[in-house]
């Protein structure tokens, strides 16, 4: 069984489209909004907290744009909620999500000349 209710998904869903579209637009401005990829939205049971996975180009440049977004969260909630249609926002926390990087890493070492040798 899912831990997360239907509610939760929608949410999360409607808060993941909302966001990028305004990364697209440009509304947070050009440091923030550049090369910016939402990978998934997580809301807790209350929907009052939500956590923003987002990956970027490179491993650095993501925990970079997570640094300054979770430095500059309360103008991203507040821009947020001018375009969310719901009584409140929730409290949001950017992450990095790096499991791209990693499986990218998990293959070349597959494919490195040692393990091949190996097999």
């Amino acid at each position: 069984m899912s831990k997360f209710n239907l509610r939760q998904l929608q949410v999360g869903e409607h808060i993941k489209r909302v966001l990028a579209g305004l990364f697209l637009s440009g509304d947070f401005g050009e440091d923030l909004s550049k090369n910016v990829s939402i990978s998934e939205v997580k809301i807790a049971s209350g929907l009052k907290h939500a956590s923003i996975f987002i990956s970027c180009l490179s491993e650095e440049e993501t925990k970079k744009k997570v640094k300054l977004l979770n430095e500059n969260k309360k103008h991203v909630r507040f821009v947020l909620a001018k375009h969310l249609e719901s009584r409140f926002v929730p409290n949001i926390v950017f992450e990095a999500d790096l499991t791209g990087f990693y499986a990218s890493k998990i293959n070349d070492i597959l494919n490195s000349d040692d393990v091949k040798k190996d097999l």
